[in-house]
């Protein structure tokens, strides 16, 4: 089983928007402990945001490109206040990170060695192999 502090020795996430930093960590970190992404796939899945971004209102659910229509339909259905798709330079709202796992922490077998990384496609970073 895999604890905060396990995480936290094998996996550095590091934010460039801090205002977004906790909505952002959640889902990058959830998508690689319970989906099984490595740390590309996590950074490049499409995430939501509660609130209107940087005016820091939570009156809205912003839905980035690639959450299903249906999904935006169904919460606006419920009486949310859904936004989507949100593309583009807008997609900045949802932050930008880089991840470096000492190890496949994603996976149920951790006994894998070696660095994996990821840079998230909505900045102008990128992970390379040295």
């Amino acid at each position: 089983m895999l604890t905060v502090a396990a995480v936290h020795r094998a996996c550095k996430y590091h934010p460039q928007e801090l205002l977004h930093y906790p909505n952002a960590l959640f889902q990058v970190l959830l998508n690689m402990l319970e989906y099984g992404m490595n740390p590309q796939e996590a950074l490049d899945a499409p995430r939501f945001l509660l609130g209107a971004g940087y005016a820091g209102l939570v009156d809205k659910i912003n839905l980035e490109e690639g959450i299903d229509a249906e999904v935006i339909g169904r919460l606006k259905k419920l009486g949310h206040d859904a936004v989507g798709p949100v593309s583009g330079f807008d997609r900045a709202m949802f932050g930008r990170g880089q991840v470096i796992a000492l190890k496949p922490i994603w996976t149920k077998e951790c006994s894998d060695s070696g660095l994996w990384a990821g840079s998230d496609l909505r900045a102008d970073g990128c992970a390379l192999r040295c």
